[in-house]
C-alpha cells in the first residue's frame, strides 16, 4: 500500500514537471533535459503498470526506494551506480521464472526501457540535483 502511494505521488510529480517543462520551453532544448524528459516518460508507463500489479517483486521496488536518495544526496556519485545496479537487478528478476510467465508482470518486461534514458544522463554529465 505504501509503495502504491509513493508511485501515484511519484506520477503526480513526473507529470507536473513535464507540464512545466513543456510551459517553460525546457521540454528537449539541450541533453539532460531530453534525458530527464525520456526517464520520467518511461518511469511513468512503468508506474502505471505497477498500479495493476498486486504484489511487486523486491528488485522492482529497489529502485523506487533507491531513486529518493539521489535526488536527496545528488552529491554522492557512488548512489549513481547503485542505482543502476539496482535497475540491472530488477530487469534481471522480471525476466526468471515466474515472473516471465505471468501476464501482468510480463508486461514489467518495458523496465529495460529505463537504460537508454539512464545512458544520455550518464553521457550528457547530467546532475540529479532538482534546481
Amino acid at each position: 500500500m505504501v509503495l502504491r502511494a509513493y508511485t501515484i505521488t511519484g506520477m503526480f510529480s513526473y507529470i507536473l514537471d513535464l507540464c512545466l517543462r513543456y510551459a517553460s520551453g525546457t521540454l528537449v532544448d539541450q541533453g539532460c533535459s531530453v534525458g530527464f524528459t525520456m526517464h520520467h516518460v518511461v518511469a511513468l508507463v512503468i508506474m502505471g503498470v505497477t498500479l495493476t500489479i498486486k504484489y511487486l517483486p523486491a528488485a522492482v521496488a529497489m529502485p523506487w526506494s533507491m531513486h529518493a536518495y539521489l535526488i536527496t544526496f545528488p552529491q554522492v556519485t557512488l548512489l549513481n551506480y547503485v542505482y543502476l545496479a539496482m535497475v540491472a537487478a530488477a530487469i534481471y528478476q522480471i525476466y526468471q521464472n515466474p515472473f516471465k510467465y505471468m501476464p501482468k508482470y510480463r508486461n514489467l518486461q518495458v523496465i529495460w526501457l529505463l537504460l537508454p534514458t539512464l545512458v544520455v544522463l550518464w553521457f550528457f554529465d547530467c546532475s540529479n540535483h532538482l534546481i
